[in-house]
């Protein structure tokens, strides 16, 4: 039986019923040419997913957790042949964790099912025989160009509800992917350009700014009023590729190349999360939901590296030196103030019981050290 307070939210939710087409990629915005940027982009990822599971063994990942993930297993990963899901779906097999992934791209095997999240009876037949769900498949802001209102309310949405109503009728765990992007509304866009603004998931910003914001706000508030145990966590930019700005308004878009200055920029405010971290949170919040008796409702949480300016304020000071001289090494430059935004993800991480591998703190210490300078230099984390 469905969740009768999920499901009446939306019952007539429009784009519900349209269907993403099986077997078609998802399209997205990239800067240059397009099948350049595609082949350039599909090299970033492999090398950051081959990256982080070099680095998470079983013993980094620590046997409570592991023994926990055992418990929650098998593991539904919704969006598989996502960027964040193929890694988690990769990552979790390496370890020796049961999984399934579902995802449009998805080779229809035992351990893979090829469908459209959107299709109650596509998640519940994915469903079947596992114990949680890592829910991270989704329409993004870079696929606010090429697809409509419908469809993200089809998927995001539409997906969100019947995931967690399956959950909810099967006694599964959920661990949800929302988005920082929701808080960046246009009064904090419009606030921190003239100043600097701590932000904190305890607190409502107001309406995001696109329909990806929109809908994930929503979303979370589906988790809220399930009848499962559910992690929301609010991920903040983790992925390879350039960082594009969106509105409500396509006119006023845009987008930056990124490179290994500009993620350093972001991890320096707490903008960013290395995709090892990005994996492990979730990894951390399923452990924590997935071993409960009682229904419990974890976030949201702001994953993302912990900012050092939210104790040192000051870039200029001595605190700063060594971070100083890697700029000047790499012929980098600091952002310019004031700052804007920076994400406070401090109790996150003490609530997941789990310290980030990468941080800008960790960036400096690495480069000082000779350490990891490919993937410093590039941004490869």
């Amino acid at each position: 039986m469905l969740d009768s307070s999920v499901a009446s939210m939306d019952s007539t939710e429009p784009g519900e019923q349209q269907g993403m087409a099986i077997g078609v990629p998802i399209r997205y915005f990239l800067l240059g040419d397009e099948e350049r940027a595609q082949k350039q982009l599909a090299l970033a990822k492999e090398r950051c997913i081959a990256s982080a599971m070099k680095r998470l063994s079983r013993a980094v990942v620590g046997e409570e957790l592991y023994q926990q993930l055992q418990t929650a297993a098998p593991v539904l990963v919704t969006g598989s042949c996502g960027y964040l899901g193929s890694a988690l779906l990769a990552i979790l097999r390496d370890l020796g964790i049961k999984a399934r992934g579902l995802d449009l791209m998805a080779p229809d095997t035992v351990e893979n099912m090829a469908g459209d999240v959107g299709m109650e009876q596509v998640v519940q037949r994915a469903a079947e025989g596992c114990r949680s769900v890592i829910h991270a498949a989704a329409l993004h802001a870079p696929n606010l160009d090429f697809y409509t209102e419908a469809d993200y309310k089809h998927v995001n949405l539409g997906g969100t509800r019947h995931v967690l109503n399956v959950a909810t009728a099967m006694g599964l765990s959920c661990v949800f992917s929302s988005t920082t992007s929701l808080m960046n509304t246009q009064k904090v866009k419009e606030r921190s350009k003239s100043s600097t603004l701590v932000l904190k998931a305890s607190e409502d910003y107001g309406t995001p700014r696109n329909i990806y914001g929109v809908t994930k706000k929503k979303a979370e508030q589906y988790c809220v009023d399930s009848g499962c145990s559910v992690a929301i966590l609010r991920c903040s930019r983790f992925f390879a590729e350039d960082a594009y700005d969106t509105s409500m308004d396509p006119a006023t878009r845009g987008a930056t190349l990124s490179n290994g200055n500009v993620k350093a920029n972001e991890l320096l405010c707490g903008l960013r999360a290395s995709l090892e971290d990005m994996v492990m949170a979730h990894l951390a919040a399923l452990g924590r939901i997935a071993t409960d008796d009682e229904r419990r409702v974890l976030g949201p949480f702001i994953i993302s590296a912990c900012s050092p300016l939210l104790d040192h304020e000051d870039l200029d000071s001595q605190f700063f030196e060594s971070a100083k001289s890697m700029y000047r090494a790499l012929d980098w430059k600091f952002p310019q103030k004031p700052l804007g935004r920076i994400l406070d993800s401090r109790d996150t991480w003490q609530r997941l019981n789990w310290q980030p591998r990468w941080d800008f703190l960790s960036l400096v210490r690495d480069f000082t050290g000779g350490a990891n300078l490919d993937i410093i230099k590039d941004g490869s984390y």
